[in-house]
């Protein structure tokens, strides 16, 4: 760069160019190498200094420029000024989206519990009231089939299983004969429990000393042992 201006700057050319682009420097250059005549040099001097003066005023904004940057400097600030709301709305949604979300399980849990400790009261009431009747029921039950030789019935806490107490003679009888005794008392054993009880007990039949006589089968019925 250094070398070309030293080969250029004591040209005229160079200098005119200057003059038309850079003023003071090209003044500068036609009165160091004294290019031109002294007038010429004046006149040359004013012309490119109203020139500089006119290009600088003329690329200065007007008054209707200014103000139309100005709105759309206004426009520019408020449009950054929306998203950033939006943005930050949408951030406080997402946020109360997820505290709704996660209370929504809580309460959902705290109502599950609440369900749940209301069943088991439930079941706890009725099955003390259970408690409560079957020792009367079951005398109401031997009284009606102590004629069919049931001896005793038994239940579990839940009151779902019910074993029919047979007397240990039963066990000379042939499978024939305990097997129609099972179809015939077990089907109305369990038909009175389950009107007293809730439907789905099964009733089975041991003989006195613990053993098994007819265990109940899942499809109905009874297997004798």
């Amino acid at each position: 760069m250094k070398k070309f201006y030293n080969n250029h700057s004591h040209k005229a050319g160079f200098a005119i160019l200057f003059l038309i682009f850079f003023a003071p420097f090209g003044i500068y250059l036609i009165f160091k190498h004294k290019h031109f005549k002294s007038k010429t040099r004046y006149i040359l001097s004013a012309v490119a200094l109203v020139w500089m003066s006119f290009i600088i005023i003329d690329g200065q904004p007007t008054e209707e420029e200014i103000q139309a940057e100005e709105v759309a400097k206004e426009e520019r600030e408020t449009e950054r000024e929306e998203k950033k709301a939006k943005k930050e709305q949408e951030k406080v949604d997402k946020k109360q989206a997820k505290e709704d979300e996660e209370q929504a399980k809580i309460d959902a849990e705290k109502a599950e519990v609440k369900e749940k400790e209301k069943e088991e009261k439930a079941d706890k009431k009725a099955k003390k009231k259970a408690e409560e009747e079957w020792d009367d029921y079951r005398s109401d039950l031997l009284d009606h089939y102590s004629d069919a030789s049931v001896l005793n019935i038994q239940t579990d806490k839940n009151f779902s299983v019910f074993y029919a107490i047979v007397p240990n003679e039963f066990k000379l009888y042939s499978e024939e004969e305990k097997q129609y005794y099972a179809d015939d008392i077990g089907t109305l054993l369990e038909e009175d429990i389950n009107a007293h009880f809730d439907d789905g007990a099964h009733v089975y039949f041991h003989y006195e000393d613990g053993n098994t006589m007819a265990s109940r089968k899942m499809m109905g019925g009874w297997k004798i042992k």
